[in-house]
């Protein structure tokens, strides 16, 4: 996921548009990338998913994972990479 942040971060800064430095800035960066059609609402609310899991992963303890609750973020996430490589090479092209 933190690819997915940096790549979609770094497209931001060379359209020029400022990203937030707010508390709030990792919702804030997939909120902006949906408004200016760099990535779709659709993609946005799977990544969304693997942002709360990295935030939970990293703010707590390994005992508190729980493999069911992380089996549909292991299955899909070559999906949803796929989807969010296409989304943005057509915003380059």
């Amino acid at each position: 996921y933190n690819g997915v942040e940096n790549i979609t971060k770094q497209i931001l800064i060379s359209k020029s548009v400022a990203v937030s430095e707010s508390v709030s800035w990792h919702k804030d960066l997939l909120n902006l990338a949906v408004s200016k059609k760099i990535i779709s609402e659709n993609i946005k609310e799977q990544l969304v998913e693997y942002l709360a899991f990295r935030h939970f992963f990293t703010h707590s303890y390994a005992l508190e994972l729980y493999p069911e609750r992380m089996e549909h973020l292991v299955e899909n996430a070559l999906e949803v990479y796929d989807i969010f490589k296409k989304e943005i090479d057509s915003f380059i092209n």
